[in-house]
């Protein structure tokens, strides 16, 4: 069982795994939080069975399934676009897109298991985008499906699908796409390549493919996967760690400047093309709380429920952090301004957002995870 997994998806600068735990640890002395909890009498009164298996059914399961749906609409939508370039079809495909990217974020607080071990969050979505690699890909030539499943994750996946599809300056015109054109060739294997790797996703966990299921939820027992159900538990945990971590670092601190001497950097923002980086930011907040919750709302033996059952007050403080956060974000961009737009101009008017952000990387690295007696873990891996 590999404890320091790696994240293909995640972009090129991160702080080591060193750095990043003192500075978790750091976070969870501050906070005392963990000081309320005896970490081996929580970890044994957790059913962690019960909570694995809510999580697999109800949440992880159902969004990978939920991903390869909208995989398969985009590839419809696609081809009917290139079959028939019309301003209509055109928006289709950019809903589908967008619908796409959506259904991805909602994945990213569990994409460990399969979705790692198999690299496959990379050919699904990689960013930051290399546009030059992209650009060398499509003027190479060959841009069949064959042609693409020997690139690396560099031209594949959900980015590449949004450059191409809008353009480098986000205003593609109808013209751009022609049937049988280069274009409307590249778009339909990249959709391909996603519906083929989407699918993978769902087959690994599910009984009739690699059964990752059972391993998963009966960890510790009848399965070489994990010694223990507490290995399985840390990765719930401590993937969620590491996506706010992502938004914290990347999404945000990143082109705001943060992490280059107070520069701005527009360059750094999430789907700068389509121009959609808030509407997915936003997404981020949404899908963190169906995970804290185990749903769309509190479901019995979720990490939501185990911890108000002991700590109310701490469970309602998560939930304030989160409704924070999309409150925040909602106040920046209330003069219909792009997350690009903002950090271009005044990027101060994001520090709201991040701040609402760090704090809930303090909760979940601090509280919890101490409550569930886990440690925080990074990777400085890139994952290629």
């Amino acid at each position: 069982m590999k404890l320091f997994y790696q994240y293909s998806r995640h972009p090129l600068k991160r702080i080591g795994f060193t750095v990043m735990t003192a500075l978790i640890l750091s976070l969870i002395n501050l906070s005392g939080g963990c000081e309320a909890y005896n970490k081996d009498d929580t970890a044994a009164a957790i059913d962690r069975k019960e909570l694995l298996t809510l999580y697999v059914d109800a949440v992880i399961v159902p969004q990978y399934k939920s991903l390869a749906d909208a995989m398969n609409t985009l590839k419809t939508k696609t081809t009917e676009l290139c079959t028939n370039p019309n301003d209509s079809n055109l928006a289709s495909v950019k809903n589908a897109w967008q619908d796409g990217k959506i259904a991805w974020i909602r994945t990213e607080g569990h994409n460990f298991g399969p979705i790692a071990d198999q690299r496959l969050d990379g050919v699904i979505h990689r960013w930051p985008l290399r546009v030059n690699d992209i650009d060398n890909f499509f003027n190479a030539g060959d841009l069949s499906l064959t042609a693409l499943e020997k690139q690396g994750a560099l031209t594949r996946g959900l980015p590449p699908f949004e450059y191409m599809l809008y353009g480098a300056d986000g205003n593609l015109s109808l013209g751009a796409f022609t049937a049988g054109g280069d274009r409307c060739i590249y778009l339909q294997s990249l959709t391909s390549d996603l519906v083929t790797n989407t699918t993978k996703v769902v087959s690994a966990w599910e009984a009739e493919g690699d059964n990752y299921r059972d391993a998963f939820i009966n960890a510790g027992t009848n399965t070489t996967s994990f010694n223990r159900q507490q290995q399985a538990l840390e990765l719930v945990i401590n993937e969620l760690i590491h996506t706010i971590r992502f938004m914290e670092d990347s999404k945000l601190a990143s082109p705001m400047g943060k992490r280059n001497k107070g520069i701005a950097q527009p360059g750094d923002v999430e789907s700068p093309y389509s121009k959609l980086s808030g509407t997915f930011l936003a997404a981020n907040f949404s899908a963190l709380r169906t995970l804290f919750l185990g749903g769309d709302s509190k479901q019995k033996n979720s990490i939501a429920d185990e911890i108000a059952t002991s700590n109310q007050a701490l469970y309602e403080e998560i939930l304030a952090a989160i409704t924070a956060a999309e409150t925040a974000l909602t106040a920046a961009l209330a003069d219909d301004q792009t997350i690009k737009d903002i950090v271009s101009s005044d990027s101060a008017k994001l520090d709201p957002v991040f701040a609402a952000v760090k704090n809930l990387l303090r909760l979940f690295a601090a509280d919890v995870a101490g409550h569930f007696a886990v440690t925080p873990t990074f990777s400085d891996n890139d994952g290629d």
